[in-house]
Formats: structure tokens, C-alpha cells, sequence
């Protein structure tokens, strides 16, 4: 599973570090053999084509989510792997 983070200024500043964070720990504890590769990407342009309050975003497989929050798209991951 390919996740892609944007870690532009306004996402950070929204919370992406909180995300990749999640998304690390979750990657130490469910996908210690590979299979989530997280990206870090400077800027997916989200917030300039729709606003700032759409922000942090994260793509996971090529579908965007927008306003991410860790532990929900955490779920999501799991979710999508088949762990929960």
C-alpha cells in the first residue's frame, strides 16, 4: 500500500507530523516485512485548488482524503490490510 503525505507548510501546520507519525508507528507495528510505503511529497496542491481547511492531506493508493487525522486514518490502513 502506497501512502503519500503532503508535508507542504500548510499541512504541517495542520498536522501532517502527527500523521506520519501514526503512519510510522503503524508501519513498525503491522508492516514490519514492507507493505505500507509511506511518501513523503512536498505539496499535493490540495489547499490551493480548494482551500486551506482541507488540509493535512494524505493519498493512499491513489485516492486523496483531505482534513486527515492520525487515528483515522490509521483505521483506514488497517481497514484496507485486513488488520482490526
Amino acid at each position: 500500500m502506497r501512502v503519500k503525505v503532503c508535508v507542504g507548510a500548510r499541512c504541517t501546520m495542520m498536522g501532517a507530523s502527527a500523521v506520519l507519525d501514526a503512519l510510522e508507528d503503524l508501519q513498525q507495528r503491522y508492516f514490519k516485512d514492507g507493505g505500507l510505503d509511506i511518501v513523503h511529497v512536498n505539496c499535493m496542491n490540495v489547499c490551493k485548488e480548494k482551500g486551506e481547511k482541507y488540509t493535512p492531506v494524505v493519498e493512499i493508493d491513489g485516492e486523496v482524503f483531505t482534513t486527515v487525522k492520525p487515528h483515522e486514518i490509521s483505521g483506514v490502513i488497517l481497514e484496507r490490510a485486513g488488520i482490526q
